[in-house]
């Protein structure tokens, strides 16, 4: 699999800190899968699995998730911020 074609993709959201533990718990969980059919696994294939983070209106719970991420051993992550114009809601995707 290449990095544009993603084994799967997964999102998760949520709104508050008190999930905190539990979305850090689901990214542990997820980076221990293994996905790999046998005929995969012979030719050396390399998985991918493609997670979105998406914070909904709690900047704290984006910052702290980001930083969570950026401590772990991830090939590749990017993060990406918009705003509801018309509730000035922050949307964050890691």
């Amino acid at each position: 699999m290449s990095q544009n074609n993603p084994l799967l993709s997964i999102i998760i959201t949520s709104y508050t800190m008190e999930r905190f533990k539990d979305i850090c718990d689901l990214f542990d969980s997820i980076k221990s899968q293994t996905l790999l059919n046998p005929t995969q696994q012979t030719q050396g294939t390399q998985q991918t699995i493609d997670v979105i983070f998406v914070a909904e209106r709690s900047r704290e719970l984006y910052n702290k998730v980001k930083q969570f991420v950026s401590q772990q051993s991830v090939v590749e992550r990017g993060v990406v911020s918009s705003q509801d114009l018309q509730t000035a809601d922050f949307q964050n995707y890691l």
